[in-house]
């Protein structure tokens, strides 16, 4: 168990350390204006993951076997595509046009494309983390939060 523990806070310890460096070499790479769009579509996309399963993936641990864990787990997918789609729809609403658009991020369906991949893809990974949990694989959590931060962007 000890064991277990520590791989599972061995990764999110690397994984802060490694955030944190990129986030230093990232605001001195970039000028504010295209840092700030960054930030416009992170906070977007966190804004809509949060909830893009409904927090039914923590359901995904409770049940004994894996046939009464499937909807759930068939649930939180269908959610997490419906979200990211829900979210696309919404930055085309006219009222939200105008907060994007700035020299570095010119064209509207690149952010609707990359906002719903992000959003479908965070309650993907956050359903897949509970379910490495359901099945005690800790060494995959820990690969996970080591490649979330080195495949994502840093953020505050």
């Amino acid at each position: 168990m000890l064991k277990n523990i520590f791989q599972s806070g061995f990764g999110g310890l690397v994984s802060q350390v490694i955030n944190f460096i990129a986030l230093l070499v990232i605001s001195r790479l970039y000028t504010p204006e295209t840092y700030a769009s960054w930030a416009i579509l992170m906070a977007t996309t966190s804004i809509f993951s949060s909830i893009a399963c409904f927090r039914y993936e923590l359901a995904v641990v409770i049940p004994e076997d894996d046939d009464a864990a499937s909807p759930f787990f068939w649930w939180c997918v269908i959610s997490s595509f419906g979200m990211g789609i829900f979210a696309a729809v919404c930055m085309n609403l006219p009222q939200f046009k105008g907060i994007l658009a700035t020299n570095h991020l010119e064209t509207n369906w690149l952010n609707t494309l990359v906002v719903h991949l992000l959003i479908t893809t965070t309650g993907m990974t956050a359903l897949m983390q509970y379910w490495n949990v359901r099945h005690q694989s800790f060494f995959l959590i820990r690969f996970h939060k080591l490649h979330s931060h080195l495949s994502q962007p840093p953020h505050k």
